[in-house]
């Protein structure tokens, strides 16, 4: 509705309309499942000497994956693929990239793809 007037009606086969105040609020909704398939495989950073972990954070349509091991990263990687397959969402490659933290100098090996999308 736009000053006062109904839009026409139109079809959406894909996603949320574009520039619509609603598009925000659906998209939070949708994506939310993300991080309950990310901590469902509880590979996630233990918070200090408690037994609270962290597997993920969102925000806007940004996601970040925690892991304490380079196996439970590739298992984070892994589930953030099958979730953005399964619902035909795509992550922006040039955008994405596995952050390492850690004492040890040596690179861990992190696969760090999904198929085709390679990340840094």
């Amino acid at each position: 509705m736009l000053d006062g007037e109904l839009s026409k009606f139109f079809d959406i086969e894909q996603g949320v309309p574009q520039g619509c105040t609603l598009s925000p609020t659906l998209f939070q909704v949708f994506i939310n499942d993300l991080l309950e398939v990310v901590e469902a495989v509880r590979k996630g950073v233990k918070v200090g000497d408690t037994e609270t972990s962290v597997s993920g954070m969102l925000f806007a349509d940004d996601f970040v994956g925690m892991s304490d091991t380079p196996r439970d990263c590739n298992c984070t990687l892994a589930r953030r693929n099958k979730f953005t397959d399964k619902w035909r969402l795509s992550a922006n490659v040039q955008k994405s990239a596995v952050m390492v933290c850690n004492e040890n100098k040596e690179e861990p090996n992190i696969d760090g793809s999904g198929g085709s999308r390679r990340l840094q």
